[in-house]
Formats: C-alpha cells, sequence, structure tokens
C-alpha cells in the first residue's frame, strides 16, 4: 500500500528551495504530517485524496499562476477541504483575512489542524449554496474531494446548515471581497442561479472550478451571470480566473 511519502517524493527534483518537503514520521490515527519551508506543519489523511490537493497547490502551484496587480486583504474560501487553499493564499497576503468554508465534517476536522497556526482566518462549517437551507452531503466514492451537496426542506440528523455568500459577507462585515475561491464540488450551479446581484458586483477576482461532470449546468449558469458584467479571464489549472474591471 502506498504511503504519502510514495506520492510526494518522487516530486522532489526541481521543487524551489523554500518548499522543499520535509518529512515527519507517521504521528498515528491515520495521519501523516509534513513541514515546508516558510509553512506551517500540514497533516494528511493516510490512503485518501489528501496529497492530490496538496500537489494542486504546492507542487503544480496552480494558484500561483493567478496574476493580480493589487494585494487581496478579504478572502472568501467556499470549499475549504483540508485548508491547502487557505493555506497558500495566508502566505501570498499574510495581512489578509480569511474565511474557509467547508461542509464536511471529516474535511472541517484536517482543515482546522491545518490552519491551527495561521492568525485572521475564520473557520465555518458550513455548506455554500444561494439562501439559508440545510444540505445533505452526499458521498459518490471518488473520495474526500468528490463530496456533493443536495438541499433538503427539513433538517435530519445528518443534514448541516448552509449559508450565502451574500450572508457571509454581512455576518463578517466584508462590503468587498478581494477574492472568491469557489470550488463546491457542482453547488456553484445553485449558487449562480440565485440573487448574486446582492454579492458578484463587490468581487475583485473570482476563482472557480466548474463541475459540469457532476452537474449539466454548471458553467451555463456562471456564463449567463457574467454577461452582465465587464471583466477578463484566464484559465489556470482546474480554474477560471476572472477579474471584474469596475
Amino acid at each position: 500500500m502506498k504511503s504519502l511519502k510514495d506520492y510526494v517524493k518522487p516530486y522532489i527534483k526541481g521543487v524551489p528551495l523554500d518548499t522543499r518537503y520535509l518529512f515527519k514520521k507517521d504521528i498515528g490515527k491515520g495521519l501523516f504530517k509534513i513541514k515546508l519551508n516558510s509553512y506551517p506543519t500540514l497533516y494528511f489523511r493516510k490512503d485518501s485524496t489528501d496529497v492530490k490537493v496538496f500537489n494542486q497547490i504546492f507542487y503544480w502551484k496552480e494558484y500561483d499562476l493567478i496574476n493580480i496587480d493589487f494585494t487581496p486583504k478579504t478572502i472568501i474560501d467556499c470549499g475549504a477541504n483540508i485548508g491547502m487553499f487557505a493555506v497558500w493564499a495566508k502566505r501570498r497576503f499574510p495581512e489578509s483575512r480569511v474565511i474557509s468554508v467547508e461542509p464536511s465534517t471529516a474535511n472541517f476536522e484536517m482543515l482546522k489542524m491545518n490552519t491551527q497556526e495561521l492568525s485572521s482566518i475564520t473557520l465555518l462549517q458550513k455548506g455554500i449554496w444561494n439562501k439559508t437551507t440545510n444540505l445533505e452531503i452526499i458521498d459518490d466514492g471518488d473520495g474526500e474531494w468528490q463530496f456533493y451537496t443536495v438541499e433538503v426542506p427539513e433538517p435530519t440528523p445528518t443534514s448541516i446548515s448552509a449559508i450565502c455568500i451574500n450572508d457571509i459577507m454581512q455576518q463578517y462585515d466584508m462590503p468587498e471581497v478581494d477574492m472568491l475561491k469557489i470550488d463546491i464540488e457542482s453547488a456553484e450551479k445553485e449558487v449562480f442561479e440565485g440573487d448574486t446581484d446582492k454579492w458578484l458586483p463587490k468581487v475583485k477576482v473570482l476563482v472557480v472550478e466548474l463541475h459540469d461532470r457532476m452537474k449539466k449546468g454548471c458553467t451555463k449558469s456562471l456564463f449567463k451571470v457574467l454577461d452582465k458584467y465587464e471583466y477578463s479571464m484566464e484559465v489556470m489549472g482546474e480554474n477560471l480566473v476572472i477579474t471584474f474591471h469596475k
């Protein structure tokens, strides 16, 4: 059975010195921890997709390709998973305020561990939707980054609460969002079909991964909304990076 080290070790050659991998021992309870220079200690679950998320951000450096001409002060991370984007964001923009939202309890526990050394970060165990409601988390068997959510009319013993982006901005006193990252496993369809006029004009940069493979109409819902705005767009790995021109 492969370990985390088996996955990551082949990538060490050519990695910049400030992100060279320093391995720690297995810490038990099904976890590894890794220390990157200049980053907090990062924790991973064995036999999970956690290492894939890590490699996307710290080896393939997908978010490093984002080119913006200002320093974000407010960042909302929708679909935080185990916290890799939040760690990257606080490393690149140390003065920023980050709100990370993740519905899965298992992922959320890892998110707490991976961000415990960071300041000015708020963690919300909620789903992202287009209104306040209740969601059920569905595991389709593709790993921890492939959970998706469906709305349910009433709370159940296994449901979670959902929040909309406008409510996050109001509750946490964010008149503007400098960077909004959305990776919510197809729930972006419902988000962009909602009342985006309340919050999207206040976003400077939108980083979004679309999941039409999971739910048809995700891309259509986004571009229907974007039609009323002036913007430029780049494709960065699995993400679209949309910069709004005010």
